[in-house]
């Protein structure tokens, strides 16, 4: 009876052993939050929950795991958006010594710098100042970072710039015309078209002037430049051939938001030599429409 009792008990003792050592081996296995966030397969909701419980900590690799994740364009943006968020609230010092590399970094894609740059100017827009300048000027930096540079620096209002500085992006041919039209909106907004019939009409007239700036330019120029002078550069528009169709089609079309009799006899000479159909009804329907109304 005692023979059969002992291998029993051993059995019952191993066994429990065993159990024990499979709970010491589960709760190593429980997930952390640093490796909750750095699994790409994890849930983007998960990791962003992870982030959150990481973000007071000064932990290294909690700090290399988010700079990993800022750099990479395959990461979700609405994590690394959420990064940026944690990063402008945070009161690390590590956080804007980071975000200052990313900028930096030329390369990195820009989707990511300009996160980056967003988190900064959030922190402290009046310390940026002298970087979005330099970066707006920077002929080597993609159109898409000068811009967003550049609409942060429209809400500088302490007017406080180097002589024309907004003027010279504006009118150098060489800047992509989105880098120029956001340039010529800070002007707007800033009060610093003090000439616009200097400023404006030349560039709308240019035919050689890149069309994305023309067509801005004339959507501005209806509330800052006097009707008549819009209208005389708009005429002058339609009437050269040298001009792109779709600036003289742009440019009927404004014409006939406000027509007027007195471009009557240029209308018809125009419309005497037109070979585009499209430019052919229009003008025939401008002419309609700007000449007098004869009284019943």
């Amino acid at each position: 009876m005692i023979k059969k009792t002992i291998p029993i008990l051993l059995l019952s003792i191993l066994i429990v052993g065993f159990q024990s050592e499979w709970a010491k081996a589960d709760s190593s296995q429980e997930t952390t939050p640093l490796q909750v966030l750095k699994n790409q397969l994890a849930r983007v909701e998960d990791r962003m929950k992870a982030i959150d419980q990481l973000k007071t900590s000064n932990d290294v690799e909690m700090i290399s795991a988010l700079s990993q994740i800022i750099r990479d364009s395959e990461e979700p943006i609405i994590l690394r958006a959420h990064i940026m968020e944690v990063l402008i609230q945070s009161g690390n010092q590590w956080a804007s010594r980071e975000l200052k590399k990313v900028l930096k970094d030329s390369s990195i894609p820009s989707e990511n710098r300009i996160l980056a740059l967003y988190a900064l100017w959030k922190k402290d827009a009046r310390e940026m100042k002298s970087d979005l300048m330099n970066l707006a000027q920077n002929n080597n930096e993609s159109p898409d970072m000068r811009v967003a540079a550049l609409n942060y620096l429209r809400t500088e209002k302490d007017n406080k710039w180097p002589p024309r500085f907004w003027e010279n992006i504006y009118l150098k041919k060489e800047n992509p015309a989105p880098v120029r039209i956001q340039a010529m909106n800070g002007m707007k907004e800033l009060g610093f078209i003090t000439q616009p019939e200097i400023m404006i009409i030349p560039i709308i007239e240019d035919p050689y002037e890149q069309a994305e700036l023309r067509k801005a330019v004339i959507l501005i120029a209806d509330s800052i430049v006097a009707q008549e002078v819009l209208q005389k550069a708009l005429m002058s528009v339609l009437s050269k051939t040298e001009n792109p169709l779709e600036m003289r089609r742009l440019a009927l079309d404004n014409l006939a938001l406000k027509p007027n009799e007195t471009i009557l006899p240029q209308l018809k000479q125009i419309l005497s030599r037109e070979s585009d159909p499209i430019l052919v009804d229009g003008l025939k329907a401008l002419i309609t429409s700007a000449a007098p109304k004869k009284e019943s």
